[in-house]
C-alpha cells in the first residue's frame, strides 16, 4: 500500500538531526538506481495507492518526473509525498509542475522543511541562507496552486533539542503568515551525528499537539481527506505516548504494508530498524519475490513478535490504517471532522 522510495543520498544541506547522514557524506550517482531500473521494478509491482520520495534532497535527482510518472502509469497511486529543503527554488518548481503535468490524476504533496525561525533554521540545516530560499520556494510553488487543484503544500517540523523552546512560537507564526495547507510535527529520530538532538522534552511535543489541532481545524484538500485527518490525529497520540512512556501500543505493519527502498536498491522493513529484506538488483527489481523470502518473513514475524514500535510517522499512520479493532473509532472521528469543515 506505502512505498517509501529513496531516489538519491546526494543532499545539498547537512542537517543536524538526519539519520542518513552516512550514505549522504558518501552518495554519488553511481549507485543510485538508475531510471530503466526503476521502470522494471514498477512493471512488476502491482497497483498501490501512496508513493512518498526520500533522500537525500530528492529535486537532486533530475529524472524525478520521470520517476513518478512510472509508478503513475504503472500502478496507478492516487498520493504522491515529496519531501525537500527548498534551497533550489527553480528546481523545486520546474519538477513540481512536470510532476503535475504528468501525473494529473493523483494528489501531490510537496512537504517543505522549515525548523524555526532564520538563524536557528539555517544553523539546524547547515545552509546559510537557507530559510529566505525556502520562503522563496514557498512563494513560488502557492502560485501553481492557481493553476493545480492536485497540489497541496505542507510545512514540516522536526522537533529537537535546539528548537524545542522555540516551535510553539514557529508553528503560530507559520498559521499567521504561511498559511500552508498543513504543518506536520515529526520527531528527530534514528542513528543521528549526536544523539543530543534527540533530547526533547516529551510534554513540548504535547503542547505542539495541541497548539496544531487548534490551528489547523480545516480539513486537507486531498481526496479522502477527513480519514487523512483522523488516522493523523490518532498517530500523534500514539507518537507522545511512545516518546513519553516508550509505549506499546498497536500492531505495526511495517515491512508488509509500507517498505522502504533505498537509494541503491535495497528493500527494508522501514527507515529505523537495522534489517533488510535483500538488494532489487539481486532479485531481478522483483518487491514481490524479495517480500517471499524467508528473511523477509522471518523480519516480518520479529517485527510482530517483539511488539516493534517507535516515533517513526510513516509506520504508525499506516499501521493506524490497519488497526481494525479502533476501525469504528477512526471512522468516528473521520466523520466529526468532515462535519466540523
Amino acid at each position: 500500500m506505502y512505498l517509501i522510495l529513496y531516489v538519491t543520498a546526494r543532499c545539498n544541506a547537512r542537517c543536524q538531526m538526519c539519520f542518513y547522514w552516512q550514505k549522504v557524506e558518501n552518495a554519488g550517482a553511481s549507485t543510485e538506481l538508475r531510471l530503466d531500473e526503476i521502470e522494471t521494478l514498477s512493471e512488476k509491482m502491482g497497483k498501490f495507492i501512496q508513493l512518498s520520495i526520500g533522500g537525500g534532497e530528492p529535486t537532486l535527482r533530475d529524472d524525478l518526473p520521470e520517476i513518478c510518472q512510472l509508478f503513475y502509469r504503472n500502478n496507478h497511486i492516487r498520493y504522491i509525498t515529496l519531501p525537500t529543503n527548498g534551497i533550489h527554488t527553480d528546481r523545486v518548481v520546474g519538477h513540481t509542475e512536470k510532476i503535475l503535468d504528468q501525473c494529473p490524476d493523483t494528489h501531490l504533496r510537496i512537504s517543505l522543511s522549515l525548523d524555526g525561525p532564520p538563524e536557528i533554521h539555517d544553523r539546524i540545516r547547515g545552509v546559510p541562507g537557507g530559510y529566505g530560499k525556502l520562503m522563496r520556494t514557498y512563494h513560488a510553488l502557492t502560485r501553481l496552486k492557481e493553476t493545480y487543484e492536485n497540489l497541496s503544500i505542507d510545512i514540516v517540523t522536526v522537533l529537537q533539542s535546539d528548537n524545542q523552546d522555540t516551535i510553539l512560537d514557529l508553528f503560530r507564526t507559520v498559521h499567521r503568515s504561511v498559511q500552508p495547507d498543513n504543518h506536520m510535527l515529526l520527531i528527530a529520530r534514528g542513528d543521528v551525528q549526536d544523539n543530543a538532538i534527540k533530547e526533547i522534552r516529551p510534554e513540548t511535543y504535547k503542547n505542539v499537539i495541541a497548539l496544531k489541532r487548534q490551528l489547523y481545524r480545516k480539513s486537507e484538500s486531498r481526496p479522502l481527506s477527513a480519514i487523512i485527518r483522523a488516522i493523523t490525529e490518532r498517530s500523534l497520540d500514539i507518537i507522545y505516548r511512545d516518546c513519553r512512556f516508550g509505549e506499546y501500543q498497536i500492531p505495526c505493519v511495517a515491512g508488509r504494508r509500507l517498505v522502504v527502498i533505498s537509494e541503491d536498491g535495497e528493500v527494508r522493513p522501514c527507515e529505523i530498524l537495522d534489517a533488510a529484506f535483500g538488494n532489487l538488483r539481486e532479485f531481478e527489481y522483483d518487491l514481490r519475490a524479495i517480500l517471499r523470502t524467508e528473511k523477509a518473513r522471518r523480519i516480518q514475524k520479529q517485527i510482530i513478535g517483539n511488539k516493534c514500535h517507535c516515533t517513526f510517522e510513516c509506520a504508525v499512520n499506516i499501521s493506524v490504517f490497519y488497526d481494525w479493532r479502533r476501525y469504528v473509532d477512526l471512522m468516528k472521528s473521520a466523520w466529526r471532522i468532515k462535519r466540523n469543515t
